[in-house]
């Protein structure tokens, strides 16, 4: 969703656009504030200023208590504090905004801006060359962990809006609180390096920080600059509106907001000859310079030079940039030459300005030039450390760029990827040149190794830093974390939410959900990790569900209809599509635009929005075999689509109410009555909400054989001066109470509730309590919790019962929590195809008919490691494949390898002859997409987690034979070496409501005891649900089972020879889960057997051979009882000796 073309807001529209949680008694003090706002000089802001804006400081947000208006549960999100799009991971990034190369060691240690996480990786460069897949960080500084954390200040949500979280000197923060759109903020920065110091400009908490030692994790800053102390965060440390009089700068303050380069904002740092510290002061359209006390090293809090404006007390905002050459607009970074000369990339004005000192710098000196020609938003990139001049980011024109110290001859083109580069560019000890990209959804930093050719066109990278992902890593992709949302549906004791991957993603028992708890599986995808496919499609998608527990979902070319609970790998009971005929004559073309949709109850209707026709209609019996629309709102006849029917309105003129202008959301209140938000992304339309009762629908259709055309709306919610009604999805509980979100960029970010929608009022009754961007979703289950999707925000917010209702609802039976397994072949040894010879492949796998030699084939999935308990209730399973040609129907068996830990197939392994499973699955497959699921083979697997012999971590092998006849089966080829997605998979999904193995230790006897005769063997045993047995083993083998505490055996040691055996234990639990004890070792030491000389179990008495072999050979080893005689063959004797 673009930003740029809402950048700039009247004070008036801007405060309009930040309502904060007030209720209708606070309307008289709001109104009359802007009242007296309309009479102050209107000052052009940008939309992610609403920080500096504070009317009234909220409540301290508080989670968990029904009926606060807080939000109780968020998903998409490890808490409420974070915000990220995806996986934070350690080699991945968002939104890069510059690199810096420490060149004390080779090749270097780079330092990266990741700029939507907040945070600054650092990566060891020899580590990082001399790998091939994506280079992991190897610290992190801003954040606590390379993974999983990514917030600005820890806080990114605006939790006790209007007031910030405060920084700290373990903090940065990258991207603004309030930005409608993260992903078209492009936030970059310009480090430096002083000595082994970081300096570094923390961009949205307008300071700078020095670490003294960067290169740990979580580093702590030793100074702050900018601001009074660490938890400074504000635009000149003051919250007055930026560019406001109240707002201006000192020689201690700085304002790090851009408004002349949309949405490229950024800052830098440098050190001079001397160690003092320039900052490019932004927001307030000057250069300072900070002087470093020679004697503790530290940098003066108070600048001594300002460049730029012609005193520290002005600069901030439009009225004091200018384009002469002693002046600045958004100056963002800044570098010195090898002769000291000053470079300042002077973003506003698209120029790099050259200061000249003479002999020093001077306040508001003019500058002596400009440097490179046709630059668009430049920013200082780096000095090239082998002299040969200056590099900077053209980042209008995409592109790098290396111009001569005479500020004309361009000697080299750097094209990162056809992107944007923004932020500065880091060079490498071998002059290997690192480049950030950041536009669009791309980020990462690009390669180009040294010599760099003399190019007579841009040079294209030599490497992405952080791709390829190692085959197997978590590439971003989860069911825990969201990337955006739109669609938010609940039916069966099932959570349904749409988010930007191309999917939907489901939840179990929602109302039991805790906060950042990972989805139970996904539709439209082949698993929770992986983004292929066009299944589910659009943006914004919308999603319904009816009073028959079906999930209607709104793609971009077509509805698609799944039957609630569902499992992963479900398929679809209807595809309602385009085109649609018409009641009366003609059809309804297909358009691409996915919106609203709002079943009826049952399913008797369907009603569709398409914005970019600028209309409504209704679908008669959409799940039959002739669907029929027939009536259109907001247009008089089937072919027009223009808005508003053509005509044009002046402002306050409201369009009559049965005209129409890209509506977008649709709902139905519990009255039946239908609800229209006149407006969709990003700011198109009327602007208002709209209701068209179910008694003018009903007569609008009564007896009709043709279509209703542009019924009116009963009532509008209309565009007011203190409510702009741009609203996002209705949603009504029990008592009919609405809650609704609205348009960040046309009105605030506060979700309002209406007690009464259908009576006079049109203002909302009250405001939720959290800071919302896009709640484009909103739902009520049965039970009056309400579900908000917050779209570029990329969570979902649960509020429990926020207007203590009493809806009367028996809770529903609750599903047993599960697990999902995802498990991928073994490239290249873990599949093979009986068809003309044994084929063990390396690349395809084949199924169906092989007509070279006439075979039907038999192939063979094995999969490793799969870690199910024994016993387990399998309640989905399926096999994964990704065709890689489409091919007539096919008739295919599925069955297990009775194995329960099959080994790889080959030649005396073939799984044409290997003993399978009772239970089987027919598959009969018509058509292919870019993924396809196989029957389900639940009962297969559970007959498989049933043996006896089954364990946790064991192997299972499928194989899929031909059912057709051998003309009728023709040959498929699944892709599976191209691409680790493309891989085939095995999902499985099992019960786990006791997940807890028990735990056991062996008490009795002692680590490395010597034991002997008949020993008492004891061991602890505990489990969550209690012990169901506990299996002694002595040498891995099973000895004894007890199944009553306090658990032990009698081991008779006399069994086992002599010297070292192990005693180790397993405790199992009614859910088969099993605990295994640590292996201890014990000594046997038993006095030998009568006779038994050599310790072998054996008499050998009589055994002259071993006796001497035992004794040796002397007289005296044979004299047993030291009465100097030979002994050996007197038996009496020996009799005697051995107790006998």
């Amino acid at each position: 969703m673009r930003a740029c073309n809402l950048f700039q807001k009247s004070a008036v529209e801007y405060r309009k656009s930040i309502n904060p949680p007030y209720s209708r008694k606070d309307l008289l003090p709001i109104l009359a504030t802007i009242f007296i706002l309309v009479a102050i000089p209107l000052t052009v802001f940008a939309v992610f200023n609403i920080r500096s804006y504070q009317p009234k400081a909220a409540s301290q947000s508080v989670r968990g208590v029904s009926g606060d208006l807080w939000a109780d549960v968020i998903l998409g999100q490890r808490d409420f504090g974070e915000l990220s799009r995806g996986e934070i991971l350690p080699y991945n990034v968002r939104k890069v905004g510059g690199v810096l190369v420490d060149r004390s060691t080779n090749p270097g240690r780079a330092y990266i801006f990741d700029a939507q996480r907040s945070r600054i990786l650092g990566i060891d460069l020899a580590k990082c060359y001399s790998g091939s897949s994506a280079c992991s960080a190897d610290i992190v500084i801003g954040q606590p962990s390379l993974s999983d954390w990514g917030a600005c200040n820890r806080d990114l949500s605006f939790q006790n809006y209007p007031t910030r979280a405060p920084a700290s000197a373990q903090t940065l923060c990258g991207m603004d609180d309030g930005v409608n759109s993260p992903d078209e903020i492009l936030s970059f920065i310009g480090m430096d390096l002083d000595g082994g110091r970081l300096v570094v400009p923390d961009l949205e908490n307008h300071r700078v920080l020095v670490y003294d030692n960067p290169w740990v994790t979580n580093a702590s800053a030793s100074q702050v600059i900018g601001q009074t102390d660490f938890t400074g965060n504000l635009c000149n440390q003051n919250s007055a509106s930026f560019g406001s009089p109240e707002n201006q700068p000192t020689a201690s303050t700085l304002c790090f907001y851009d408004l002349a380069a949309g949405s490229y904002h950024g800052v830098g740092v440098a050190i001079d000859a001397k160690g003092d510290l320039w900052v490019a002061d932004e927001g307030n359209n000057r250069v300072l310079r900070f002087p470093k006390d020679k004697a503790t090293g530290l940098f003066a809090k108070t600048a001594n030079l300002v460049l730029g404006q012609d005193n520290f007390t002005s600069g901030t905002g439009w009225d004091h940039k200018g384009s002469g050459l002693n002046q600045m607009a958004n100056p963002n970074s800044l570098r010195f030459g090898p002769d000291g000369k000053l470079y300042v990339a002077d973003g506003g004005n698209d120029r790099v300005l050259v200061f000249t000192p003479n002999p020093d710098f001077t306040n508001g000196m003019t500058a002596s030039g400009t440097f490179g020609t046709g630059l668009r938003v430049p920013y200082m990139g780096e000095v090239d450390p082998s002299g040969a001049g200056l590099w900077i980011n053209d980042s209008q024109h995409g592109k790098v760029v290396l111009f001569g110290w005479d500020g004309a001859t361009l000697k080299k083109t750097l094209n990162p990827d056809g992107g944007a580069s923004l932020g500065e560019i880091g060079i490498d000890a071998q002059g290997n040149v690192l480049v950030a990209r950041s536009d669009g959804t791309g980020a990462s930093v690009y390669l180009f190794n040294n010599p760099l050719v003399n190019p007579a066109s841009s040079l294209n990278p030599n490497r992405d830093l952080f791709s390829p992902i190692a085959p197997g890593e978590p590439n971003g992709i989860s069911g825990r974390r969201m990337i955006s949302g739109s669609g938010i549906a609940v039916a069966a004791n099932q959570l349904f939410v749409s988010d930007g991957a191309a999917r939907i993603l489901f939840w179990n028992n929602p109302t039991s959900l805790v906060s950042g708890q990972p989805a139970d599986g996904v539709i439209g995808q082949r698993d929770l990790e992986t983004l292929e496919g066009n299944v589910i499609r659009g943006y914004y998608t919308q999603i319904k569900s009816d009073a028959d527990s079906r999930i209607w979902v709104r793609t971009d070319y077509n509805v698609r209809v799944f039957q609630a609970p569902v499992k992963i790998g479900d398929k679809l009971i209807k595809i309602i599509g385009y085109p649609f005929n018409v009641l009366g004559g003609g059809q309804i073309p297909e358009t691409r635009d996915s919106p609203g949709i709002a079943p009826t109850a049952h399913g008797e209707y369907l009603w569709i929005s398409e914005p970019g026709n600028n209309r409504v209609f209704r679908v008669r019996d959409p799940l039959g075999s002739n669907p029929v629309v027939d009536v259109i709102l907001g247009q008089e006849d089937a072919t027009s689509v223009l808005p508003n029917r053509g005509q044009t309105f002046s402002e306050g003129q409201a369009p009559p109410l049965n005209f129409l202008n890209a509506p977008g959301a649709l709902s139905f209140d519990r009255k039946g009555n239908l609800y229209v938000s006149d407006h969709s992304l990003e700011a198109s339309g009327n602007f208002r909400l709209l209701i068209f009762t179910q008694s003018v629908i009903d007569a609008c259709t009564e007896n009709n054989t043709k279509v209703c055309f542009g019924p009116f709306a009963a009532k509008s919610f209309p565009e007011k001066s203190s409510q702009i009604a741009a609203t996002w999805e209705p949603a009504f509980d029990s008592t009919n109470r609405m809650a609704v979100g609205y348009n960040a960029y046309k009105h605030g970010g506060f979700i309002g509730y209406y007690d009464d929608p259908t009576g006079p009022e049109i203002l909302p009754t009250g405001y939720l309590r959290d800071f919302t961007i896009l709640p484009l979703g909103a739902t009520f289950d049965k039970f009056d919790n309400l579900y908000i999707v917050d779209g570029n925000r990329s969570r979902v917010l649960i509020y429990k019962n926020p207007f203590n209702t009493d809806p009367g609802i028996t809770p529903d039976p609750t599903i047993p929590p599960v697990t999902n397994v995802f498990k991928k072949i073994t490239l290249g040894s873990d599949d093979a195809v009986d068809s003309c010879f044994l084929e063990l492949t390396g690349d395809n796998l084949w199924i169906g008919y092989n007509p070279s030699c006439s075979k039907n084939l038999t192939t063979g999935f094995r999969f490793t490691d799969l870690h199910i308990p024994r016993g387990a209730k399998i309640t989905n399973a399926a096999l994964i494949f990704s065709p890689n040609n489409a091919v007539p129907a096919l008739n295919l068996k599925l069955k297990g390898v009775a194995d329960p830990d099959v080994a790889t197939f080959s030649t005396s392994n073939n799984p044409a002859n290997l003993p399978t499973t009772v239970a089987y699955a027919d598959w009969n497959i018509t058509s292919f997409g870019s993924y396809e699921f196989t029957s389900k083979i639940t009962s297969i697997v559970q007959e498989l987690v049933d043996q006896e012999n089954w364990e946790s971590g064991k192997s299972m092998a499928f194989v899929i034979s031909n059912n057709g006849s051998a003309t009728a089966g023709p040959l498929i080829s699944f892709e599976r070496d191209s691409s680790w997605a493309n891989i085939g998979e095995l999902v499985i999904t099992y019960e786990t409501s006791d997940i807890t193995p028990p735990t056991v230790a062996i008490t009795s006897p002692a680590v490395g005891a010597a034991v002997s005769g008949t020993v008492a063997v004891a061991a602890t045993a505990s489990d969550n649900t209690g012990v169901t047995e506990v299996d002694f083993l002595v040498d891995g083998t099973l000895n004894t089972t007890d199944t009553t505490s306090p658990y032990s055996f009698s081991w008779n040691t006399t069994a086992y020879s002599n010297g070292s055996h192990t005693l180790s234990a397993k405790a199992y639990d009614a859910a088969n889960n099993i605990g295994t004890s640590a292996t201890i070792t014990v000594n046997v030491s038993n006095a030998g057997k009568i006779g038994d000389i050599n310790g072998d179990g054996k008499v050998d008495i009589f055994d002259l051979s071993i006796i001497l072999t035992r004794w040796g050979s002397s007289d005296t080893a044979a004299d047993l009882n030291k009465n100097g005689t030979v002994d050996i063959f007197d038996l009496s004797i020996l009799l005697s000796h051995w107790g006998i």
